[in-house]
């Protein structure tokens, strides 16, 4: 039980540190490449679920849903079935593709128009590229 409550201290800690980086300084790959990341909108679905408004989790990141389920598992990983979890490689593997596969269907379907799955022009990248292109 005294792991469990490490774990769900840590998590809280972790959470809110990435929830207000991502509202306030926005996603850093996409800051620097213009460019979405697979997790692109993930902070506001998850705020959105919060909320209870399913309909927004859904349009901000469809794998907005499976963070709650993600959390409980890290803060049970100490006990068997969290160790189970977390060392399934097939699950693993699972999770990784379900993560890519959305992040392909995502900009098939978005971008570079919708946010968040919009191009950002003023990245980093972007900028050095225009100035060496146009200098």
């Amino acid at each position: 039980m005294r792991a469990a409550l490490k774990n769900a201290a840590a998590l809280l800690v972790f959470l809110a540190a990435l929830a207000a980086w991502g509202l306030f300084l926005g996603c850093p790959i996409k800051r620097l490449t213009g460019l979405p990341c697979p997790g692109c909108g993930l902070t506001r679905g998850c705020l959105a679920l919060m909320r209870l408004d399913f309909a927004d989790a859904l349009r901000w990141h469809p794998l907005a849903f499976i963070v709650p389920p993600l959390c409980v598992m890290f803060v049970l990983k100490d006990t068997a079935a969290g160790r189970r979890f977390w060392s399934s490689a097939p699950l693993l593997a699972g999770l990784i593709a379900l993560i890519l596969g959305v992040y392909a269907v995502r900009l098939a379907l978005m971008f570079p128009d919708v946010p968040p799955m919009n191009f950002y022009g003023g990245a980093v990248f972007v900028r050095i590229v225009r100035k060496l292109l146009l200098h």
